[in-house]
């Protein structure tokens, strides 16, 4: 769901929050999907520390189902803030916002953790010229703030490069791996095969085809993982399924999101689940059009499709992104690789739709609870190199 774009330090000047303000400055309107602002205390879960599972949610029109209970509160949770690392944070964008997605939960997410915890600066930069990639990171690194956030794996050499250089700076990538570790990088990741298991659960429920199809941003481990969760959750639930796939090879054309979903549909399926960032605008165009369910990735679908959307899976970039900055200010920051699943709370489904029947809800409840306790395993990216395109 991630792809390139740069900017110049100026442009910070540009996005820079204010400590005061609370909104980010003229950027271009944030669409963000209506969400409930992150609590702190909730944020500080624990990473998974075993395989991948997957499951569940609660009955239609209900709220998001509870990933974990254990999820919720961690030391960090109840740590002091160190005001020497309240003086600012960033986060990096390599892709656009506006998306009324994964961007744009970031973004809000960000500004309301800064806010909640109190930091003093708060830069947003959107980066449109990879050119330019360590330039700005060394900037922000220099302009007093005691965090950066970066953005999907675009961002790998400018971290890997300026990190080390400024060792009193903690430093977040998200979805990317920096093949070193260094005592101040994070690398921040998600179990989102177990979050599309829930989606796959559904879908081949609600399938009466027994055709489904998934479009991704690229054909990338991320992306991948979605896609053999959901591959696994289909088959669970309705052995006779087949599952179509393709890639939109972009995470910022909506234009080629729709004409997937539409040759998909013309070919039989009739259940659709997407992870394509910014290109799954068109995606919604074509569902709404056709009237076919489709189930969302990482941000809620029901206002943005509401006469297909059943419900959305994946990450909640919301609150994930206050996970480090907490952690950071509470001088609890863990370096290195952190991957989180359904057990924390931190990856997991929305709300059900008015479309979907309570039975299915019901499934997908008990799926849920299934690899959130373990009982339910499920495969990751490696998996798909086994599988058949409409198998």
């Amino acid at each position: 769901m991630r792809l390139p774009k740069s900017v110049s330090f100026a442009m910070a000047a540009l996005l820079a929050v204010s400590a005061c303000s609370g909104t980010p400055a003229a950027s271009g309107p944030s669409n963000a999907a209506p969400s409930v602002a992150p609590s702190i205390a909730s944020a500080a879960a624990s990473p998974a520390s075993s395989s991948p599972a997957s499951a569940g949610a609660s009955a239609a029109t209900s709220p998001a189902p509870s990933a974990s209970a254990s999820a919720a509160a961690s030391p960090a949770g109840s740590a002091a803030t160190d005001p020497a690392k309240l003086a600012g944070a960033a986060l990096l964008l390599t892709q656009k916002r506006g998306d009324r997605g994964v961007v744009d939960a970031l973004v809000e997410g960000f500004l309301n953790g800064t806010s909640q915890l109190g930091y003093k600066d708060k830069q947003v930069v959107e980066l449109t010229d990879p050119a330019s990639y360590e330039q700005t990171v060394r900037q922000v690194a220099e302009s007093g703030v005691s965090i950066i956030v970066a953005t999907f794996p675009p961002m790998i050499d400018a971290i890997k490069a300026i990190a080390p250089q400024y060792p009193n700076v903690n430093f977040v990538i998200i979805d990317a791996q920096l093949g070193a570790t260094f005592p101040n990088v994070q690398e921040l990741f998600f179990f989102e095969n177990e979050s599309s298991y829930l989606a796959g659960i559904a879908a081949g429920l609600v399938t009466k085809t027994n055709k489904i199809g998934f479009i991704g941003g690229d054909d990338v481990d991320v992306i991948n993982r979605y896609l053999v969760g959901y591959y696994e959750g289909a088959h669970a639930s309705n052995p006779s399924v087949k599952v179509c796939w393709a890639y939109a090879k972009s995470f910022e054309d909506p234009a080629k999101g729709k004409e997937l979903a539409l040759s998909l549909i013309a070919d039989g399926v009739d259940v659709l689940h997407a992870a394509t960032a910014g290109t799954q605008l068109g995606i919604y165009e074509a569902t709404e059009s056709k009237s076919i369910p489709f189930v969302s990735a990482d941000v809620d679908v029901r206002p943005l499709a509401p006469k297909s959307g059943l419900f959305s899976t994946g990450p909640r970039f919301d609150q994930a992104v206050v996970l480090p900055l907490q952690q950071n200010a509470t001088n609890t920051f863990k370096s290195g690789f952190q991957q989180y699943g359904l057990a924390s709370g931190l990856v997991g489904a929305t709300g059900f739709s008015a479309l979907v029947p309570l039975d299915i809800a019901a499934k997908v409840k008990e799926a849920e609870a299934g690899v959130a306790s373990g009982a339910v395993t499920v495969d990751d990216d490696k998996k798909l190199a086994s599988l058949t395109n409409c198998s």
